[in-house]
C-alpha cells in the first residue's frame, strides 16, 4: 500500500507526494486523513511535478505505517 511520506515542521506535517497536511495537537494529528497515499500509485496518479528538494541527513522526514 501506498503511505504518506512526511516531512515536520515544528507542529505541523505534509505530504511529500499528495501535499495533505495535519496539525500535531495534544489528541494527535488532526485532521484525521486516511493512512493511504492517494498520490503515490503506481500509474502515475497525483504526483507533483516538479521534483523534491534537497533535504541534507537528519532532517525530519518519516514514513506512517499504513
Amino acid at each position: 500500500m501506498a503511505q504518506h511520506l512526511w516531512q515536520t515542521f515544528l507542529m505541523v506535517r505534509m505530504c511529500e507526494v499528495c501535499r495533505a497536511a495535519q496539525t500535531e495537537r495534544q489528541e494527535g494529528w488532526t485532521p484525521s486523513i486516511s493512512p493511504i497515499c492517494p498520490g503515490d500509485d503506481e500509474d502515475g496518479g497525483g504526483r507533483r511535478l516538479r521534483p523534491r528538494p534537497y533535504v541534507p541527513s537528519g532532517s525530519p522526514l518519516s514514513l506512517e505505517d499504513a
